[in-house]
């Protein structure tokens, strides 16, 4: 379904479809790899903070998409990453299943269940 609010079209399959990209997107900052070739690991406590900043940025993204589309859906979503910010370094396992739980639930509203 697509609306249209203020001349930004939200097309909900393609906005969904990117989080789920995005969310998937902060394993990789956590364990510290960067998308350099070669592969460049940095180190956890530096993993640590580009993941925090990513969280933060995602967040703020989150926030001003409900404001703009009203989309409640998007809430439980923020919920979760405000919740994945207090994971700290060394829970490497904590990240992951945090990481596809939310991707599985994002599905479900990609799916319409």
């Amino acid at each position: 379904m697509g609306i249209t609010m203020d001349n930004i079209e939200y097309n909900e399959k393609d906005y969904f479809g990117k989080l789920v990209d995005k969310i998937f997107k902060l394993l990789p900052i956590y364990e510290g790899k960067q998308r350099k070739k070669p592969l460049e690991i940095i180190n956890p406590s530096n993993a640590y903070l580009n993941y925090k900043k990513e969280i933060f940025l995602l967040t703020v993204q989150l926030n001003g998409d409900y404001q703009l589309y009203q989309d409640q859906r998007i809430l439980p979503i923020i919920g979760s990453l405000k919740g994945m910010e207090q994971i700290e370094v060394g829970h490497h396992n904590e990240v992951k299943i945090c990481v596809f739980n939310l991707i599985n639930s994002i599905k479900f509203i990609i799916d319409g269940k």
